[in-house]
């Protein structure tokens, strides 16, 4: 219950804000929406389990040290919570982002309320699908080092949210530029 309150509480506030042009919540039913949403929710409520999460990525990005970052799904919330409290570990990398909830307006509180620009990434990619029924929304970042890319695919299943469907489109192969 406390879950559905902060996640509600974010939508509700968000929504009426004029934040909800185009975002879906939850639908269909079945396991992977469970996992997908279930896991989200999980996340947004448990500010644990979001320092564990950040302090993970914070240690395999310092070991590995790519040049691009590339996160899907409740991948992208953990990228995006990171490197917005530490900025250093993007610097001069690309981030991709793919079947994000970041823009979702039930997840905004969790993530500060806004959507703010990542300024020491190389670039920012967000690849997003209209088809795709996994808490993901479209999201404007007023950076010019931004850029979201429809990425439109209808594959079998319920939700659209497949990350190699996603990165196999030819949307994303045509504008996604790791340089």
């Amino acid at each position: 219950l406390r879950a559905l309150w902060l996640l509600g509480s974010s939508g509700i506030e968000h929504s009426l804000a004029g934040a909800f042009g185009g975002e879906r919540g939850v639908r269909g039913s079945g396991g992977a929406l469970r996992w997908t949403a279930g896991m989200v929710v999980q996340w947004a409520e448990d500010r644990t389990l979001r320092r564990a999460t950040r302090a993970l990525l914070a240690h395999r990005l310092t070991n590995f040290r790519p040049d691009v970052v590339v996160a899907h799904s409740l991948g992208s919330l953990i990228a995006y919570d990171t490197f917005r409290r530490v900025p250093a570990l993007l610097t001069a990398r690309t981030l991709v982002t793919l079947g994000s909830q970041i823009g979702n307006p039930f997840v905004r509180n969790t993530l500060g309320g806004r959507i703010a620009p990542l300024p020491t990434a190389a670039r920012w990619f967000n690849l997003h699908n209209p088809h795709d029924h996994a808490f993901t929304s479209r999201f404007h970042v007023p950076d010019d080092g931004f850029v979201e890319v429809e990425t439109g695919f209808d594959s079998p299943g319920p939700l659209n949210h497949d990350a190699l469907e996603y990165l196999a489109q030819v949307s994303a192969l045509g504008h996604v530029v790791f340089s």
